[in-house]
């Protein structure tokens, strides 16, 4: 089964919002507390995902006419990287992934920034992200993290999004974690991340 990766339309508003809620419940809600969950939630209503097209440039993953991933670029911030719960684990994200360093560099950008939840650390690692710093927000931690983009980055982003999609394809794994991002602040000096890394690739946020 091919997996489609197109931009987001207004009409996608729901079916996205029901992705991440999902993903949020049932991945994250792994590694955050109950509240951090329910907050978060709020800012992916329909309504909410509606203006958030418009403030951005929003990707979907499709399936047999079924929207089963999401993504978002904010500049040079990746946000919002989601997949259903029974799509994880088949390469969906790392295509979407793919698609955004792609647009980025078609924009001229040298670098990529995500705000990754402590459980994607070592998904965006393997990807060639390197953590920064941490950020907290109440309870909910986060790892700034950055990637460097170049025309070997560009090359490299092809082979992926060729290899996922092959993975898209592949029969449903168990399902892994998402991303959960939050909004960077300007980077500081590298530190050393503290905290679980996992290659579970997780939906990220905000």
């Amino acid at each position: 089964m091919d997996c489609e990766i197109r931009p987001a339309h207004e009409q996608d508003a729901d079916a996205i919002s029901r992705l991440i809620v999902a993903a949020l419940q049932t991945s994250n809600a792994q590694d955050y507390p109950a509240a951090v969950i329910a907050q978060v939630q709020e800012n992916f209503s329909p309504h909410a995902v509606r203006q958030l097209l418009s403030k951005r440039q929003v990707w979907v993953a499709q399936m047999a006419g079924e929207i089963v991933g999401t993504a978002s670029l904010d500049g040079h911030v990746v946000r919002s990287v989601f997949v259903a719960p029974d799509r994880q684990g088949q390469g969906i994200g790392r295509q979407l992934m793919a698609e955004l360093e792609r647009q980025a560099l078609g924009a001229g950008l040298t670098q990529l920034t995500v705000p990754a939840s402590i459980t994607a650390e070592g998904f965006y690692a393997n990807l060639g992200f390197r953590t920064l710093r941490e950020q907290h927000h109440g309870e909910e931690r986060t790892l700034i993290m950055q990637r460097e983009l170049d025309q070997t980055t560009h090359t490299v982003a092809a082979a992926e999004q060729r290899e996922a999609a092959i993975d898209c394809a592949a029969v449903a794994k168990p399902a892994s974690t998402a991303y959960l991002n939050k909004h960077p602040s300007q980077p500081t000096k590298p530190s050393p991340a503290q905290g679980k890394a996992s290659n579970r690739p997780l939906p990220s946020f905000h």
